[in-house]
């Protein structure tokens, strides 16, 4: 009789809402965008991959920039800095996954529990 009560209480109905909370919450961090604003102005001058810096330049301009500076070190920088974010952003798609499943796993547990009580 000791099993069944320890189930209902490890299977409790919050603790599926709390789970498809969280899941919720890796989901929205993965939807929000991360923008950088702090120094953009001052480091477009000589940065334009990242398009923070490119809305700050004139097509024209950006098109010389490209053909005569070496962009090579901030490609490779950008593209660093993107695969950081992407990696971070499916680690949380991973983690909201797993945590709905897990709450659905729950809230089906509960709601078949309680048909049998």
């Amino acid at each position: 009789m000791a099993a069944p009560l320890l189930c209902r209480v490890a299977l409790a109905p919050g603790c599926s809402g709390l789970l498809l909370l969280v899941a919720a919450g890796f989901a929205a961090l993965v939807a929000i965008p991360l923008l950088r604003t702090k120094n953009l102005r001052e480091e477009s001058k000589e940065n334009f991959i990242y398009f923070g810096h490119a809305r700050f330049w004139e097509a024209r301009d950006l098109e010389a920039a490209i053909k005569n500076e070496e962009i090579l070190p901030q490609l490779s920088r950008q593209i660093v800095i993107m695969a950081e974010i992407a990696w971070t952003k499916h680690i949380r798609v991973q983690w909201s996954f797993s945590l709905a499943a897990a709450g659905g796993i729950v809230l089906t547990a509960t709601g078949l529990g309680s048909a049998t009580l």
